[in-house]
């Protein structure tokens, strides 16, 4: 199972043998926002952690609060 730990609503998620196939929106923790861009597809390793570096991150600003948001999702 995946974890979207900030930064992220997961939208779909799909478990292959080898790769996980993620769907997910941006979404600002700070003041709750979803832009209406269309949804992001990331291939994670299963059973990925922090600790090998295997995981999906990125940043973006917030276009309603400016606020820097952080999207880590962990496989």
């Amino acid at each position: 199972m995946t974890l979207a730990i900030s930064g992220a609503i997961i939208v779909s998620e799909y478990e292959g043998s080898y790769m996980t196939q993620l769907t997910y929106r941006r979404r600002c923790d700070a003041c709750g926002y979803v832009p209406p861009s269309p949804p992001i597809s990331v291939l994670i390793s299963p059973g990925s952690n922090v600790v090998h570096g295997t995981y999906h991150a990125e940043r973006f600003v917030c276009p309603f609060c400016e606020n820097r948001q952080v999207v880590e999702i962990q496989g």
